[in-house]
């Protein structure tokens, strides 16, 4: 019985071993597998983390073309914006113009049929008279001259009372 209870506990203690050793891989499984999902972990992370930054830096430039975009098409619609209300008052104006210039002939029309009801002379019925004027004075200075050498010079007669 010692050599069944030598070879049971022989038996026994290959058992063990064999129980042993299949834990320590059992454990030894077990840290591979978390190694090897730690290292897909942090290469699916950095990969991401590379997207990421990628996926950052083109966000950035499509928004800074797309803010430069805008900008500039701003500036051409108020270009276009002042273009047409600087038109718009242009034309305003000249139909305000038209409209004081015809008032204005209009009431110099009614002044002057007024003045004219009541006679008294116009502007240009005086101007008109002072060139006529003028021409008379040009043509009496003429003769003047003119007779002043057809006479003969004499001395003045003192009269003495």
């Amino acid at each position: 019985m010692t050599t069944i209870a030598i070879e049971v506990e022989q038996e026994t203690t290959e058992t063990r071993v064999g129980v042993v050793e299949l834990a320590r891989k059992a454990v030894q499984l077990g840290l591979g597998a978390t190694a090897m999902a730690q290292k897909e972990v942090v290469n699916l992370f950095e990969r991401t983390q590379k997207q990421v930054g990628e996926f950052v830096e083109k966000t950035q430039t499509n928004t800074s073309e797309l803010v430069d975009k805008m900008v500039a098409r701003g500036a051409d619609v108020e270009k276009d914006g002042r273009d047409r209300i600087q038109t718009m008052f242009d034309k305003r104006k000249k139909q305000v113009n038209k409209t004081v210039a015809e008032a204005q002939d209009s009431l110099d029309g009614r002044i002057a049929a007024v003045l004219h009801s009541m006679s008294v002379p116009t502007k240009g019925d005086i101007e008109s008279l002072n060139k006529k004027i003028a021409e008379l004075t040009k043509k009496v200075n003429a003769l003047s001259k003119t007779k002043a050498k057809a006479e003969p010079k004499t001395e003045p007669v003192v009269v003495s009372e």
